[in-house]
């Protein structure tokens, strides 16, 4: 997967990796049954304050039981890591600023994608099982990353491929 159109002047706000992570995210995320209207609010919530005060909220929200009834929420977990690693790359507040909104809108895309195909779970564990990977056990535990070429797996299973 190629992340050449995801430059702005120059700048790689996202990489593959990137990519990955929030992919995994949106699927841990539809998991816990996230609803949408959460990831939706933090898009808002970037728009009118920094960073700092954005990872702030969405701790708030999973320490209230409103971004998840799980907790501790692990898609609230790797996405505040996601964000704050995103937030420390960039020294510039408005390529940081445009780096996190990007993240979110792939965050926001690959969980609205779901609909496509709700057996993407079942699809992915049984791909990844063949690699000797357990995804379940990755799912749930928010220190281990995304396998490498996630994204990608993720949206090829959404299609059914």
């Amino acid at each position: 997967m190629s992340t050449s159109s995801i430059n702005v002047n120059g700048t790689k706000l996202l990489n593959e990796r990137d990519l990955d992570e929030l992919a995994l995210t949106a699927l841990v995320a539809r998991w816990e049954r996230v609803e949408r209207s959460q990831i939706g609010k933090l898009l808002e919530y970037l728009e009118a304050t920094d960073e700092f005060t954005l990872l702030a909220y969405l701790v708030r929200q999973a320490a209230r039981g409103a971004w998840s009834r799980r907790k501790p929420s692990p898609s609230a977990s790797r996405l505040f890591r996601i964000l704050r690693d995103l937030a420390q790359r960039f020294n510039n507040e408005v390529t940081r600023k445009d780096a996190l909104r990007r993240a979110l809108g792939y965050l926001k895309w690959f969980y609205e994608s779901w609909e496509l195909n709700r057996n993407v779970l079942n699809n992915l564990s049984r791909k990844y099982a063949n690699l000797g990977v357990n995804i379940n056990s990755v799912m749930q535990d928010p220190r281990q990353r995304a396998p490498n070429g996630f994204a990608k797996e993720y949206l090829e299973a959404l299609l059914g491929l």
